[in-house]
C-alpha cells in the first residue's frame, strides 16, 4: 500500500512540475506526498475496525454500569463464522 502511495505521489509531482525542480526538493515533495496519501488510505481502510472497536467500547461501558443484557454484535462474521 505504501509503495502504491509513493508511486502515485511521485507521478503527480512529476506531472505538476515536469522535472524542472531541483532533485532534493523533488524527493522531499514525493516523500511528503506519499506520506499524505498513505495516511489517507490508512484512515480509509481502518474505518470498519474503528467502528467495531467503538461499538465494543460502548457495550463494555454499559457492562461496567451493570447493564449485562447488551451484547457486542458486529455487522460481519468473525473468524469462526459468528457475528
Amino acid at each position: 500500500m505504501t509503495l502504491i502511495a509513493a508511486l502515485v505521489a511521485e507521478g503527480v509531482a512529476w506531472v505538476l512540475f515536469a522535472g524542472e525542480l531541483a532533485w532534493g526538493f523533488y524527493v522531499v515533495l514525493a516523500a511528503v506526498g506519499a506520506a499524505l496519501v498513505g495516511l489517507f488510505l490508512g484512515a480509509w481502510f481502518s474505518r470498519s475496525v474503528t467502528r467495531r472497536l467503538g461499538c465494543a467500547l460502548e457495550v463494555s461501558r454499559a457492562w461496567m454500569r451493570g447493564n449485562l443484557s447488551l451484547r457486542i454484535a458486529g455487522p460481519v462474521a468473525d473468524d469462526v463464522g459468528m457475528s
